[in-house]
């Protein structure tokens, strides 16, 4: 069982501030805690990529060959 995840997106004035992280961790222990064995998204991201992966990264979370994130549980 997965967890897809359609968006996740921190207002400009906040973003910095861990809120983002907060939410995402908050995602995952939730499926965790359903059972579910990994987390997966697209990104639309154009605007700052660097930083949105960056941001993937040091959350556990890798690009896959198919364009898709994924984060194993």
């Amino acid at each position: 069982m997965l967890i897809y995840m359609e968006d996740l997106v921190v207002d400009e004035v906040c973003r910095g501030k861990g809120i983002g992280g907060r939410i995402l961790e908050a995602v995952k222990d939730w499926g965790r805690k359903k059972g579910c064995q990994r987390l997966e998204f697209a990104s639309t991201s154009r605007e700052n990529i660097e930083n949105a992966v960056k941001f993937y990264e040091s959350h556990g979370i890798m690009l896959r060959d198919t364009g898709q994130y994924r984060a194993e549980l």
